[in-house]
C-alpha cells in the first residue's frame, strides 16, 4: 500500500494543505472577515463539485453509469461524503453571514469529524498507488475531494470561525450520531431495492479483518481523539483559571 505512488500522494497533499493554510493565514489580504467567508465557501463548493465530478467525467467518456460505484455521489453514505455536505453548508452558512450556535456546532462538528476522516483517507485508502490510477479520474477526484476536504475542515479551526476548545466534542458526537441516523436511513432505502452497502461502516467494518472498526466505535475513537488534542491545546494557550477542567460551560464554544 505505501509504494512510492500513495507516499507521493500523501506528502503532495499535506504540503498543500500546510502551504494553502499558511496562505490564508499568515497573508494579509485573506485575515479580512470578508474574504475569510468567501474562502471557507469556495472550499466547501470546490470540494463538493469535485466530489460530484465523476458524474460529468463519465458522461463525457462515454462511460455507462451502471459500471461505475457512484451510490456515494447520490447519497450520503460515508463520514466523508457527510463531512463534504457539511462543508459546503458552513461555507454557505459563512458567505451569507448566518453566524450562531448552529453555525458554530455544525462548523466544529464538521471540523473535528471532517480533519479525522480525511485524514484517515489519505494515509490508508491507496487510490493513487499507481501510475494507471493518476489516469483515472475517477480514483484521483476521490483523493482531490479529500485534500480540500482536510483543508476546509482544518480552516474552519486555523480560521478562527469557532474556537478550539474540549466544549468541541459535544458536537463532535452530535454530529456523529446524526451520521448514524443517515446511515440507518441509507439501509433501509437500499434494503428496499435490494442493494448491499455499507453506510457509516454499520454493517462492516471501516476495513476487512478490522472487525472492532466499525462506526460506532470510529465515533468513540473520534470523540477520544479530539478530547485529547483541545486538551492539549488549553493546557497550551489558556489560562488555568480559562480550561475546561476550572469552566466546564458548553455555550462558550458558541
Amino acid at each position: 500500500m505505501f509504494n512510492q505512488w500513495h507516499i507521493g500522494y500523501i506528502v503532495g497533499s499535506l504540503l498543500f494543505v500546510v502551504a494553502a493554510l499558511l496562505v490564508f493565514c499568515l497573508v494579509p489580504y485573506f485575515r479580512r472577515d470578508k474574504v475569510r467567508n468567501w474562502t471557507l465557501f469556495i472550499l466547501g463548493s470546490l470540494c463538493f463539485l469535485v466530489h460530484i465530478s465523476v458524474l460529468w467525467s463519465d458522461f463525457f467518456q462515454d462511460i455507462d453509469f451502471g459500471t461505475r460505484p457512484h451510490q456515494s455521489v447520490f447519497f450520503i453514505l460515508y463520514p466523508c461524503n457527510a463531512s463534504m455536505w457539511c462543508l459546503l453548508i458552513v461555507g454557505i452558512m459563512a458567505l451569507l453571514n448566518r453566524f450562531g450556535k448552529v453555525f458554530n456546532w455544525l462548523a466544529a462538528g464538521t471540523a473535528y469529524i471532517g480533519i479525522i476522516g480525511a485524514l484517515v483517507t489519505i494515509l490508508g485508502e491507496p487510490y493513487l498507488d499507481s501510475q494507471e490510477a493518476w489516469g483515472s479520474w475517477y480514483l484521483i477526484k476521490s483523493a482531490v475531494s479529500h485534500t480540500i476536504l482536510l483543508l476546509g475542515c482544518v480552516y474552519i479551526l486555523a480560521g478562527k470561525f469557532v474556537k478550539i476548545r474540549v466544549h468541541g466534542v459535544i458536537p463532535t458526537f452530535v454530529l456523529g450520531l446524526v451520521y448514524g441516523v443517515i446511515g440507518f436511513i441509507d439501509i433501509l432505502i437500499f434494503a428496499a431495492i435490494d442493494h448491499d452497502t455499507n453506510p457509516m461502516y454499520i454493517k462492516e467494518p471501516i476495513k476487512s479483518g478490522m472487525e472492532p472498526l466499525y462506526g460506532w466505535m470510529l465515533l468513540i475513537i473520534s470523540v477520544v481523539i479530539v478530547f485529547i488534542f483541545t486538551s492539549v491545546w488549553e493546557l497550551c494557550f489558556y489560562k488555568k483559571d480559562e480550561r475546561f477542567y476550572k469552566n466546564f460551560h458548553a455555550e462558550e464554544l458558541f
